[in-house]
């Protein structure tokens, strides 16, 4: 059944930022399925209706990088304890692990775990990458973490992979369920298969033989392939790839993906991402398996090109992660990365963490992150297309105020059995913002559902607001800016934030005769 919001002449919200036009239930793994109506929010908007939620996260944080010890993760556990995110994305590290041929030292991975699962947190593990004990001379000179050596070079170095993957599936198969195959093969950095061979068929060949691996320890095991490409300009590297006809190897697609505005991965360019994947992959589950974005300008790494700070990546990190969450087509999500580390290249310190260097203290982007994880990924929060709110602002207003508006993303969710939204106007994060005062029509799902106690939480500082609805319940205003708000009921924000009942204003005494009211 589809439902349109029918548009008026106010200057309204399309909704075209949630990217959820080609829904395929198919498509989502059977134990995470969020099933029932898809429904039109808007202008050609999907979500599902319901509140049933995936049993298992939908939001985790990356710990890359190592394999490489480029980082401690020792101070940061307690910090991760904090945050409650349940899964996190590690590296295999083989160089790291058989530093002499056919011998594993796998005690530097146990920590990791063992650290991880004292706190109830699951590990999902992507295995890179290569090592220099088998690199072949066409390879060149190789540095000790193997970083861009490719297995499938010889015979040797094939075996070898084999040998060591089934040794750590083997070592770890009770305690990882998902197993990711290199990283970024797409990315000369990451991975130099021969010259004039084409990089899609040569990862193919990898993924098809570690997928038998895994698959003779451990056959229920999650199998992932993995790409820097995605959706808005890089469709072509995901199509590449699956072509090569490996989806009777992978259930899971780790797609990356940096965008400098996230709302840039709009229906249209959604819906012709995950098509031209499922052509070649009905069953294929979509993860967007690292995407962040650095509190300080390197001049190197993605999006190193804006105008960086703290305030800046807590902002892109709210738009970022709730777009994500709010689309049913992607069934986890991961933001690069926990903390700072130093570049693979020992030259500077990318600084895409929530931790900030040496003292491992919070960015603003850890509440951020905390909070999106408490009111989106606890279990009690999905999205529901039952409901909608559409924005209005004045007809007086500037034309680029008006464009703000109909330009804002409104992510519908039921949370606590309430409705939820999350809105943000389209503005570049790294710019500042003057917030917009807008007005909001609100349509709970039947002809008698108004708003009983609305408030605004703003998930950058942590502070709520109580709104005042109008007359009949169905409008608020409320102050519009580009990062993520939330507009919805006091109740939805239990357990995390408690108000004391509203106040209901005292009637007016009855006036005196010959009393003449002035107001």
């Amino acid at each position: 059944m589809l439902s349109a919001i029918p548009m008026s002449n106010q200057v309204s919200c399309p909704g075209s930022l949630v990217s959820l036009l080609s829904f395929c239930p198919r498509a989502l793994d059977r134990r995470l399925r969020c099933l029932g109506r898809i429904a039109l929010v808007a202008i050609a908007v999907f979500v599902v209706e319901g509140e049933s939620f995936a049993v298992e996260p939908r939001l985790g944080v990356g710990m890359e990088c190592l394999d490489r010890g480029l980082w401690n993760h020792v101070p940061a556990m307690p910090h991760l304890k904090e945050l409650g995110i349940k899964r996190v994305r590690l590296q295999s590290g083989w160089a790291r692990t058989e530093k002499e041929k056919g011998k594993y030292d796998f005690a530097w991975l146990d920590k990791i775990i063992e650290d991880l699962s004292s706190i109830g947190v699951e590990p999902w593990i992507s295995l890179s990458y290569g090592n220099p004990l088998y690199a072949v001379p066409e390879e060149g000179q190789q540095d000790a973490t193997g970083q861009k050596m490719f297995p499938m070079r010889s015979e040797a170095g094939a075996a070898a992979w084999r040998a060591y993957v089934t040794a750590t599936v083997t070592r770890y198969k009770g305690r990882v369920k998902t197993w990711e195959i290199w990283n970024e093969p797409d990315c000369s950095a990451f991975l130099q298969v021969p010259e004039g061979s084409c990089w899609a068929e040569e990862y193919a060949k990898l993924v098809r033989l570690t997928a038998e691996c895994i698959r003779s320890v451990q056959p229920d095991a999650r199998i992932a392939a993995c790409t820097a490409g995605g959706p808005c300009g890089d469709e072509c590297r995901s199509t590449a790839l699956f072509e090569q006809g490996i989806a009777d190897c992978v259930s899971v697609y780790s797609f990356h993906s940096y965008q400098p505005i996230p709302e840039r991965m709009t229906p249209q360019v959604s819906t012709a991402f995950y098509s031209a994947v499922r052509r070649h992959a009905p069953d294929i589950v979509f993860w967007r398996g690292e995407a962040g974005i650095s509190s300080v300008k390197s001049g190197m790494g993605a999006l190193s090109e804006l105008p960086l700070s703290e305030e800046m990546q807590a902002r892109w990190m709210s738009r970022h992660l709730v777009h994500d969450l709010a689309d049913p087509n992607i069934a986890f999500t991961s933001w690069f990365h926990l903390a700072a580390f130093e570049h693979f290249t020992h030259t500077r310190t990318y600084h895409y963490g929530v931790l900030r260097e040496k003292d491992y203290s919070h960015k603003p982007s850890f509440d951020v992150l905390k909070r999106i994880r408490q009111f989106f990924d606890d279990g009690h929060c999905v999205p529901d297309a039952s409901v909608s709110l559409v924005l209005s602002v004045s007809p007086k207003a500037p034309s680029d105020r008006q464009a703000l508006v109909c330009g804002a993303a409104v992510y519908p969710f039921k949370r606590n059995g309430l409705p939820l939204f999350a809105v943000t106007s389209s503005w570049p994060a790294h710019e500042a913002m003057e917030p917009i005062r807008v007005g909001s029509s609100f349509f709970a799902g039947d002809s008698s559902g108004s708003w009983r106690d609305p408030v605004l939480y703003d998930l950058l500082d942590g502070k709520v607001k109580r709104l005042s609805p109008s007359a009949d319940g169905r409008r608020v205003h409320f102050e519009l800016a580009n990062h993520i708000r939330i507009v919805t009921e006091s109740a939805a924000l239990a357990p995390y934030v408690t108000l004391p009942p509203r106040r209901t204003p005292p009637a007016p005494a009855p006036m005196k005769s010959g009393q003449v009211n002035h107001e």
